[in-house]
């Protein structure tokens, strides 16, 4: 079943408004579509959302749940197969939205997958992806070593990566770095994450964490500083620093396929994940419509911490 925030990230975001800069009152409202899927090559269960634009001068009785578009019939053809998606609506009061899936579709690297949309007009709506190489994925070079343990570098934390066989060119990655630990609170240990920057900046004295971008280069470094910063933040001003445990750290690599790069190099904002905006919208690979159908394989590199590193933050190791 999809957990709440995953719906939610991508419906409560859809924003598909037909007035643009140059709104013109006079003119007439022409009715849009919009279809959004983003296969996750990790896991079987695929979900796409449809939805459709509202007049402006709707904007304020408009409710998130009337831009769903219900009732269409949804195809995603892979390696000859047809995958019909079935139409659920998730039960949230007022925020009851409904979206298409199928849990019986999980795509290897390197393959062509075809959408197909009709909706209850007769409209259609179509569709290709080709989900990114990432099978052969390695977190090692002939010449480099990406780092698997932490403690205290100069230099910092370096990570490097390469897919053997050979990339496209426009492969792109989001990467990210996760300390995993432990905090005992109620006589229960708790598992958490930290994020951690790849540097902090300084505004009005106040540190501002850099996380990583969208980025088509493979290799990462996180500075010593950013670390070190990130391991203090776990406990905070919490004086009983044996109360948290580190048990290791997890670099994550999303592996995005063209579509998906192009769609989110268009976003002229700070984003998390695959945020959903149409007012002014740069790019759109559905024939028909706009919207984005892409797909991505996480791919991800444990890391341990040496022991002296995590004591000297008074914490355990876990």
């Amino acid at each position: 079943m999809m957990k709440r925030p995953l719906i939610f990230i991508l419906l409560l975001s859809v924003a598909i408004c037909s007035c643009e800069e140059d709104f013109n009152p006079t003119a007439e409202f022409k009715q849009q579509y919009a279809l959004f899927c983003i296969i996750n090559g990790d896991t079987t269960y695929q979900f796409a959302v449809l939805a459709k634009s509202y007049s402006p001068e709707n904007y304020e009785s408009t409710k998130q749940k009337d831009l769903i578009v219900k009732g269409a019939d949804i195809f995603l053809t892979y390696e000859n197969k047809i995958f019909t998606l079935k139409e659920r609506e998730y039960a949230g009061g007022e925020d009851s939205l409904s979206y298409y899936y199928t849990d019986t579709l999980k795509p290897a690297a390197d393959k062509i997958l075809n959408m197909k949309a009709i909706l209850p007009d007769g409209k259609i709506l179509q569709a290709a992806t080709k989900t990114p190489k990432s099978t052969s994925l390695s977190f090692n070079t002939r010449t480099d070593i990406s780092d698997t343990f932490i403690e205290e570098k100069p230099d910092g934390i370096f990570l490097i990566w390469q897919i053997i066989g050979g990339a496209n060119e426009k492969t792109a990655y989001i990467p990210s770095l996760k300390i995993i630990y432990f905090k005992d609170e109620d006589g229960k240990s708790v598992q958490h994450e930290k994020n951690v920057p790849i540097s902090y900046g300084v505004k009005d004295g106040i540190f501002v964490p850099n996380y990583p971008v969208l980025i088509h280069r493979t290799e990462l470094v996180f500075s010593m500083d950013a670390v070190n910063r990130a391991m203090e933040e776990i406990a905070g001003g919490d004086p009983e620093k044996k109360k948290y445990s580190i048990s290791h750290a997890v670099f994550s690599l999303m592996v995005l396929d063209e579509n998906l790069t192009a769609y989110y190099m268009s976003l002229q904002s700070n984003l998390d994940g695959f945020t959903v905006i149409l007012d002014e919208p740069e790019f759109t690979n559905i024939d028909g419509g706009l919207g984005v159908f892409g797909s991505f394989f996480k791919r991800t590199h444990r890391m341990s911490f040496d022991p002296k590193y995590v004591e000297k933050f008074g914490y355990k190791v876990y």
